[in-house]
C-alpha cells in the first residue's frame, strides 16, 4: 500500500515556506509516496506548480480557529502516516488536530523564521503565551524542526527548553536551471541595461526585508546609465518604497515589477544578489542565487545568512542598519570576480534529495515500513 504524507500550509501564495513545500512534495512523489498538500484555503499563485501526482486538499477554513476541526476530519478520512506542518501557529493547530483524530499520524512541525521577531508582541502573543504554545507543540509533535541553528536557538529560548529538544534541518532548495529562452529574454528586456551593474533583490515588500536600508545604500552607490536595481516581490509597503525611491532620487535606476513566475531568469541575468533583511530563517532566495553562481551581499541578520554564507566564506556579510557598509559591499561585489563553481557547489549542500531524506528520517522506521 502506498504511504500517504501530508504537507500542511495556510495557502500557496508566493513565499519561502510555500516554495520549499512544493520542492519537498516533488521529492516525496519521486520517492513513491502519495502526497497531499493540505491548505486552509486553496489559493495562491503556486497552485499552478503543484506536482501532477499530488492532491490539493482545500479545508475551506477561512480562519485559523476553524482549522483544527477541518484538519481532524482530514486526518480521520485520509489517515496519512505523517504530516509536515508549516508556519506558526498552524504548526500547533496541526499537532492538536492529529492528536484529536487519534489515527496515529506523526506530525513534524517546521519553522522557517525567528518566532520572537515575528510574533512576540504584548498586544498579541506575550512571551508566556509563546512559551506555553511551544511547549504544547513539543509535547504533541513527533519533532519540532527549525531550518537553521539560529531558529532553533530562538525556539528554545521562547519555550524555555534545551536546544536538543529541537532539530535543525535546512530547507530543501532545488536549483531549476532549465530556464526557457522567452523568460530570459523578458528578464533582459526588463533590466534594460547591459550586464555588469545589475543588482537583484528578491522578497515580499514587508518590514522584515528592510528595503529602506537597501534603498539608502543604493543611493550612496555611484551610478551611471548602465546601473539597475530590480526588487522582485509584492506587499503592503509598495507605495512607501516607491515614495522613498523618489525622495532619494534613485527611482530612475530602481524597478519593482512585482512577483515573477520565473525567478530563475533574473538569477541568470543578474550580476549581484543583495539581501537587506532584519531577520531570516534560511532564505531560499539566497541559496538559489548561489546556485546560479551569483555573488551575494547580505546583512548579518539573525540567523540564516551567516549560516548559508559560512560566516562570509561564500559571500559578504555587513552589519545591520549600516547603509554605507552595504553600499561599499555592493560596489565591491560588482567589481569582484567570484568563483562561480564554488558558489554553485555551496548551493548543492541544500539539495532536495539530501534534505528530504533527513526529514523522512525523523519518522519511526515502523511508520515507513
Amino acid at each position: 500500500m502506498t504511504l500517504r504524507i501530508a504537507i500542511v500550509l495556510p495557502d500557496l501564495r508566493v513565499g519561502g515556506a510555500e516554495r520549499i513545500s512544493i520542492t519537498f512534495a516533488e521529492e516525496l512523489v519521486a520517492k513513491g509516496f502519495a502526497v497531499d498538500l493540505v491548505l486552509l484555503r486553496a489559493r495562491g499563485a503556486l497552485l499552478a506548480t503543484v506536482p501532477p501526482l499530488a492532491r490539493v486538499i482545500d479545508l475551506r477554513a477561512a480562519r485559523l480557529r476553524n482549522s483544527i476541526q477541518a484538519l481532524r476530519r482530514y486526518f480521520r478520512d485520509s489517515r496519512p502516516v505523517a504530516a509536515y506542518a508549516n508556519i506558526w501557529p498552524l504548526t500547533l493547530a496541526t499537532a492538536v488536530a492529529a492528536k484529536m483524530a487519534g489515527v496515529g499520524t506523526h506530525v513534524v512541525t517546521m519553522h522557517q523564521n525567528s518566532l520572537s521577531s515575528q510574533y512576540v508582541d504584548e498586544r498579541r502573543h506575550s512571551r508566556l503565551v509563546m512559551k506555553v504554545a511551544l511547549r504544547l507543540e513539543l509535547a504533541l509533535a513527533r519533532c519540532v524542526v527549525g531550518c537553521s541553528s539560529g531558529v532553533i536557538e530562538d525556539l528554545a529560548a521562547l519555550a524555555g527548553a534545551p536546544t536538543n529538544r529541537f532539530r535543525a534541518i535546512p530547507n530543501p532548495v532545488k536549483i531549476r536551471k532549465d530556464v526557457d529562452r522567452e523568460s530570459v529574454t523578458a528578464a533582459n528586456d526588463l533590466w534594460g541595461v547591459p550586464r555588469g551593474r545589475r543588482i537583484l533583490a528578491v522578497g515580499n515588500l514587508k518590514p522584515q526585508k528592510n528595503y529602506p536600508l537597501l534603498f539608502d545604500a543604493y543611493a550612496a552607490v555611484k551610478k551611471g546609465d548602465a546601473d539597475r536595481l530590480i526588487v522582485i516581490g509584492e506587499g503592503e509597503l509598495r507605495r512607501t518604497l516607491e515614495d522613498r525611491a523618489r525622495s532619494l532620487g534613485i527611482d530612475p535606476w530602481v524597478l519593482m515589477p512585482g512577483q515573477s513566475n520565473c525567478l530563475e531568469a533574473f538569477y541568470q541575468t543578474a550580476d549581484l544578489f543583495v539581501l537587506s533583511s532584519r531577520h531570516e530563517g534560511l532564505p531560499t532566495v539566497m541559496i538559489e542565487a548561489l546556485g546560479f553562481g551569483l555573488p551575494v551581499v547580505s546583512t548579518d541578520c539573525p540567523s540564516g545568512p551567516r549560516e548559508i554564507l559560512d560566516g562570509g566564506r561564500f559571500g559578504t556579510l555587513v552589519p545591520m542598519d549600516e547603509p554605507v557598509s552595504l553600499a561599499k559591499a555592493m560596489e565591491d561585489g560588482l567589481a569582484g570576480r567570484a568563483d562561480k563553481t564554488v558558489l554553485m557547489a555551496r548551493a548543492e549542500d541544500f539539495a532536495p534529495d539530501t534534505i528530504s531524506r533527513k526529514l523522512l528520517g525523523l519518522l519511526p522506521n515502523a511508520a515507513l515500513a
